[in-house]
């Protein structure tokens, strides 16, 4: 145990000093699929499709070693669904949409690296919370736009969510260590965001995400002469 106790201690000193951390700020696009129903039956539905949405967010990176990198991030994204619906009176479209909070926490490999150029593997969980949902629905042909009665409650929709997240990215170191990165992921949700149903067994995204990472400079304190 002692043995170890000195290895870590030992190793500590070299993990401060080559370690460098960034923070910065992301937006992008969306394309998800909630499976977000209400009031639906088999009829209804003729067509069950993807919703675009935005995204931003402030990532960070904590970089372990050359290999290894911590990423956590705080999201706001919008995620949703596009149902195709048709009922004896009409036949409308509906666009579902969730607000999220998100707090994704990846871990990064690099799979390829030059001077200004790195190209990372992602791969993590991330939770998240919705905020907000709202319905809008459109008719097939002349009509009017409306706003549907909708809920969580009414939606049978969970706040919480889980999903499995993997992807891909590449920086660009641009001036003074500040890197620009283009990332897409995938997130697949592992807890439905309503009942479970065989209609309604999972949620998927896509994201397209361009962003900024600046260094997070290490303050040195100067040690005073004796």
């Amino acid at each position: 145990m002692k043995n170890r106790l000195f290895f870590l201690l030992f190793l500590l000193p070299a993990f401060q000093t080559t370690a460098q951390h960034f923070i910065g700020f992301k937006a992008g696009i969306s394309y998800s699929n909630t499976y977000l129903s209400f009031n639906l039956t088999d009829e209804d539905l003729i067509q069950r499709g993807y919703l675009p949405g935005l995204q931003l967010g402030i990532p960070f990176e904590l970089k372990v070693n050359d290999l290894l990198i911590i990423q956590p991030e705080i999201l706001i994204a919008t995620e949703g669904s596009f149902l195709n619906v048709y009922r004896t009176e009409e036949q409308r479209i509906y666009n579902n949409v969730l607000l999220y909070l998100k707090m994704p926490l990846l871990a990064k490999t690099t799979l390829w690296k030059e001077k200004n150029y790195q190209v990372h593997a992602l791969i993590g969980l991330t939770p998240a919370y919705a905020i907000d949902v709202k319905s809008i629905s459109y008719p097939q042909g002349l009509g009017t736009i409306r706003q549907e009665p909708i809920s969580f409650e009414t939606a049978n929709v969970k706040h919480f969510d889980l999903a499995a997240s993997a992807g891909i990215d590449v920086e660009k170191t641009i001036a003074k260590g500040i890197k620009m990165v283009l990332e897409a992921r995938y997130n697949l949700g592992l807890y439905n965001i309503e009942e479970m149903t065989e209609r309604t067994s999972f949620t998927e995204s896509f994201y397209l995400t361009i962003g900024l990472l600046m260094p997070i400079k290490e303050k040195k304190i100067k040690k005073e002469p004796i």
